[in-house]
């Protein structure tokens, strides 16, 4: 066997092993980013069900009974916030509208 035929297979065997590796390395990216997408999308549900909970549980209704079952005092539930008084129609030609 010549230099030269040696020297061939040595770089075909490098080359085979430098393909084999690359093939790993990309076979194992794929495998995080599938990993990572099915990683996302479970964080992505759970902080829907978050929002979820947590809009259920500030609503005003739900806010209130536990302030009353509490006993807080945190609001004075005696006093009722003043309604705006109903604007009057204004019909365009009058200066004062009453």
């Amino acid at each position: 066997m010549s230099v030269r035929t040696a020297f061939l297979i040595l770089v075909l065997m490098v080359t085979a092993a430098a393909r084999i590796h690359l093939e790993r390395q990309a076979r194992f990216a794929r495998y995080q980013a599938q990993h990572l997408a099915l990683e996302t999308a479970a964080l992505r549900r759970e902080l829907g069900n978050q929002q979820l909970q947590l809009a259920d549980l500030t609503r005003p209704r739900v806010v209130r009974s536990r302030v009353d079952a509490m006993a807080l005092n945190l609001v004075d539930t005696t006093e009722r916030r003043p309604r705006l008084a109903a604007i009057p129609y204004y019909d365009g030609q009058s200066r004062n509208p009453r």
